[in-house]
């Protein structure tokens, strides 16, 4: 079932409570001993989709996140897929993560990312599976099962929390 919950779709929340759709992800609260707390992950994340390709072009195409990505914020994390038909065709799956070893002196945050690009690109219409982990100290892409790439999330791990761009996120506003 899905129920209405602050503004937010929470999918099966009686098996599955991790399973959300916002728009705000300032709603997404919950109490704990008296102390207002995020239901989103912080000290670790993995995420799995099932997508498929349905243009020979896709300059970028969101699978899953919760980020604010612009000039001055950079918080939250993110997948996605991009495939271009020009030239040698090729499809590129990233992950990206804002974690708090790379905020900055100002606090805009910034992303540590891995992405993985496959040559000749994935198919049209095929069904293509994809996974991506933050553990801590780093991230990988798993492409149909395997392992496609890993990178540092930051040059010095352990690499802190997740920051997102909400209000009970350590510098997390912006």
């Amino acid at each position: 079932g899905v129920e209405v919950e602050k503004g937010a779709l929470v999918f099966d929340p009686d098996n599955n409570v991790g399973l959300v759709v916002a728009d705000d992800i300032d709603g997404l609260t919950h109490t704990v001993a008296g102390v207002e707390v995020e239901k989103l992950p912080r000290q670790g994340l993995s995420v799995e989709a099932w997508f498929t390709v349905g243009a020979a072009d896709v300059p970028l195409a969101g699978l899953a996140g919760a980020e604010q990505d612009g000039l001055r914020c950079h918080k939250g994390w993110s997948l996605v897929h991009s495939r271009t038909a020009l030239g040698n065709t090729s499809s590129t799956v990233l992950f990206k993560v804002s974690v708090g070893a790379i905020q900055g002196a100002q606090g805009f945050g910034g992303f540590a990312h891995v992405s993985h690009t496959v040559t000749p690109a994935l198919p049209l219409h095929d069904w293509v599976h994809v996974a991506a982990t933050y553990d801590g100290t780093a991230l990988s892409l798993y492409l149909d099962g395997r392992p496609a790439a890993s990178s540092p999330a930051c040059p010095a791990p352990p690499c802190g929390p997740i920051v997102y761009p909400s209000r009970l996120s350590p510098q997390g506003e912006c």
